[in-house]
C-alpha cells in the first residue's frame, strides 16, 4: 500500500501538461471558479428515493431500448455503427449518468464544496505539487471570465477501515460561458469533445442548452479531495486547449 501511495504521489508531483496541443499561453483562456447551485437536500424521504429511483430507471430503460434498436439496425458491433448512432448510444448512457449523478450528489453540504472550489483556484494557479496550468488565467470575477467554472457538489466514497488513505473523491463541475466570451464561441465547441486521461479520470455527465450549453463533468480522484480538484483543472486546460481555435474563430 505505501508503495502505490508513493507512486501516486509522484504522479501529482509532476506539473501538468501545457495543454493537448502542446501550446503555452498562446491559448490561454480567462476562467472564474465559483460554487455553483446546490440544493438544500433535506431529510431523504422515501417519496424523494423513489422520484430518484424512477428517474434512474426510466433513463436506463431508454438506454436499453435504443441499443436493440440501434443494433436491430446497424449490426452488434458498435464500432461499426454510423456517427449519427454512435452519438445517440454517447446520449443515451450520459443520461444514465447524469440521473445517477443528480441522487448521488444529492446530500452534498455547501461549506465543503466551497472547499473544492478553493481547491480548483489553487490547482489552476500551481499552488502545491499541482503544476501550473498554462492555458488557464483565474480571474476574481464573473465579469472578467471567458470560461466560468461551477462546483455544484461533491462526494467520497467514505471507506469504513483503518487505512486513513482508503478513499475515493469526486467533484461536479459545470463549464459555462463567461461575459468575456460570446453565445457563439461558446457554442461553437463540438458537442463530440471528450476529456480522456488515465490519470486522472472524469466522466463525462451530459451537454444542455442549445444557444448556451452547459458542459457537465465529474472528476475522481484518490487520497485526498484536491487530487479530484486538481482533475477539475486539468479538464479546463484540455477543455481549452482542444477547443480554443473553434470558440476563437467563431466571431
Amino acid at each position: 500500500m505505501q508503495a502505490a501511495i508513493v507512486g501516486l504521489v509522484l504522479v501529482l508531483s509532476v506539473a501538468a501538461p501545457s495543454g493537448a496541443d502542446g501550446q503555452g499561453r498562446d491559448k490561454a483562456m480567462t476562467v472564474f471558479v465559483t460554487m455553483g447551485q446546490v440544493a438544500d437536500a433535506g431529510p431523504v424521504t422515501e417519496a424523494v428515493r423513489q422520484e430518484h429511483s424512477a428517474a434512474i430507471s426510466a433513463a436506463q430503460t431508454r438506454r436499453k431500448d435504443l441499443e436493440k434498436t440501434l443494433k436491430a439496425q446497424h449490426g452488434s458491433k458498435r464500432d461499426r455503427w454510423p456517427p449519427e448512432a454512435e452519438q445517440q448510444m454517447q446520449d443515451a448512457e450520459e443520461a444514465v449518468a447524469l440521473a445517477t449523478s443528480n441522487w448521488t450528489y444529492r446530500t452534498g453540504k455547501k461549506e465543503r464544496v466551497a472547499d473544492s472550489v478553493e481547491d480548483i483556484r489553487n490547482s489552476m494557479i500551481g499552488k502545491g505539487t499541482a503544476g501550473r496550468k498554462e492555458n488557464i488565467v483565474v480571474v476574481s470575477s464573473r465579469d472578467e471570465a471567458q470560461l466560468v467554472v461551477e462546483v455544484d457538489g461533491r462526494r467520497s466514497a467514505h471507506m469504513e477501515d483503518d487505512d486513513p488513505f482508503n478513499d475515493e473523491f469526486w467533484v461536479r463541475v459545470l463549464i459555462t460561458r463567461g461575459p468575456k466570451l460570446t453565445e457563439k464561441q461558446f457554442a461553437a465547441v463540438p458537442r463530440t469533445y471528450r476529456f480522456l486521461s488515465g490519470g486522472y479520470p472524469a466522466t463525462y455527465l451530459g451537454t444542455t442548452g442549445s444557444d448556451m450549453p452547459q458542459w457537465r463533468f465529474e472528476t475522481h480522484g484518490l487520497l485526498r479531495w484536491s487530487t479530484a480538484a486538481n482533475g477539475v483543472a486539468i479538464l479546463l486546460e484540455d477543455f481549452i486547449a482542444k477547443n480554443y481555435q473553434a470558440m476563437m474563430s467563431a466571431r
